[in-house]
């Protein structure tokens, strides 16, 4: 069992992917409550605010497409919260830099965000805080790529600075944008994982047990040996879900829980989006099944599918897999879209011996 006497209690908040978005008319195709997006991310900054957290983590894509406008919303969001006591760490994603550049990015951010080290080769950095070392990976190759990799320069900085952290006896935690773990459904893990593939033994060799991404957009939790990581949720679409992290000298325990604004009406208008893009699911299964050629319990079938969509999208889907299993409709559901990427999707998600999607507990 690990033991760092000089960690101090440290509290997080954690969010991913806010695709904040400087458009009167944001697009709502693909996520309907970005029309919504200034009056919840006010409400939210507030809420952080309020609960007066050490850390701020935000692990990328944290504008739509890098504009400069966009920059600047989240620069005064965040300041707001440096003027409150409340640290930032934040790494870059893909949509950072759309039509955005890196100049501009570390010009308006590189002197809030205070790094300790910074990796010459890119925007990657990191913080050394109450014991913990927190390091902010910078894993775009380019603009408009999506893909995350981290340059070979950027690997040989990462591992010093882990050497560097194993001899001073701090705590590291990795963050990135791309999760370090692709699912077997995933037709394309280059586009979903962060690549190269020996970042993550590199990680295991510096027992490193802490590391957080976003780019899915959905919570998961994935374990490989003592190293736990943790996809942080979007918190304009699924169940609106947060993270918060505590470490002190015993553990680390990280959970998630769903943000509700204060403004009855706003939340009232999440509620009446939410139960749209419900709509715009099951319409979405039944346009799979009906595919796949399902015709009698169709309906059963949608309904149970939209189920599973609904305790996936709150982090319990390993709470409620087995009794979804259990289900002869669900079975038969999966049977007819077996080939399909959604029914694989379900399927991989759904294995036994999955971790919590939720929350986490790792003890030191």
């Amino acid at each position: 069992m690990l033991c760092y006497h000089g960690i101090m209690e440290i509290k997080a908040v954690l969010t991913s992917d806010l695709h904040i978005c400087a458009s009167k008319n944001p697009p709502s195709s693909v996520i309907p409550l970005m029309a919504l997006q200034k009056r919840i991310y006010d409400a939210f900054f507030k809420e952080v605010i309020r609960m007066k957290p050490d850390l701020f983590i935000m692990t990328g894509d944290n504008t739509n497409s890098g504009r400069k406008e966009e920059y600047a919303i989240l620069k005064e969001y965040l300041t707001a919260l440096e003027n409150h006591g409340i640290r930032i760490i934040m790494t870059p994603g893909n949509h950072d830099f759309d039509m955005g550049s890196e100049e501009v990015y570390e010009k308006m951010f590189m002197d809030l965000l205070r790094p300790d080290e910074r990796d010459p080769h890119s925007l990657s950095y990191c913080v050394r805080i109450h014991g913990c070392t927190f390091f902010a990976m910078d894993d775009h190759p380019s603009s408009r790529s999506p893909a995350g990799i981290l340059k070979p320069e950027t690997l040989m900085w990462l591992q010093n600075q882990l050497n560097a952290a194993v001899r001073e006896g701090t705590y590291p935690v990795f963050l990135s944008h791309h999760p370090l773990h692709a699912d077997a459904w995933m037709p394309r893990p280059e586009i979903y994982c962060l690549q190269p593939s020996d970042i993550l033994p590199l990680l295991l060799k510096h027992d490193v047990r802490l590391a957080f991404s976003g780019h899915v957009h959905d919570a998961a939790v994935h374990r490989t040996e003592n190293l736990y990581e943790a996809s942080v949720p979007m918190l304009l679409d699924g169940a609106h879900l947060f993270g918060t992290l505590t470490i002190n000298k015993q553990r680390a325990d990280y959970q998630l829980h769903r943000f509700e604004p204060d403004d009855d009406l706003l939340k009232q208008k999440i509620m009446n989006t939410d139960m749209k893009t419900l709509d715009s699911k099951r319409e979405i299964f039944r346009r799979v099944l009906e595919a796949h050629g399902a015709k009698e319990k169709i309906n059963e079938y949608v309904d149970v599918l939209t189920e599973w969509s609904l305790c996936h999208d709150c982090g319990i889907l390993d709470k409620k897999s087995d009794e979804l299993l259990s289900r002869p409709a669900f079975q038969q559901a999966l049977a007819l879209i077996a080939d399909d990427t959604y029914g694989k999707w379900i399927a991989c998600l759904c294995e036994k011996g999955r971790q919590p999607q939720d929350h986490f507990t790792v003890l030191f």
